[in-house]
């Protein structure tokens, strides 16, 4: 294997990558638990439990 020395002084890419975007949900937006599943179940054979 060749080794090939950078051509910058400080070693930084010649060509920056480009940004990355941001994600849609921003992590102060989600909620701190999951809200409670809808009363009651399903019909028998489903895979809710039923009441």
């Amino acid at each position: 294997m060749t080794y090939i020395e950078p051509d910058t002084p400080d070693g930084a890419p010649e060509i920056e990558p480009p940004a990355t975007p941001a994600p849609d949900i921003q992590p102060g937006q989600t909620p701190d638990e999951l809200p409670p599943l809808e009363p009651g179940g399903g019909q028998p054979g489903d895979s809710r439990p039923y009441d």
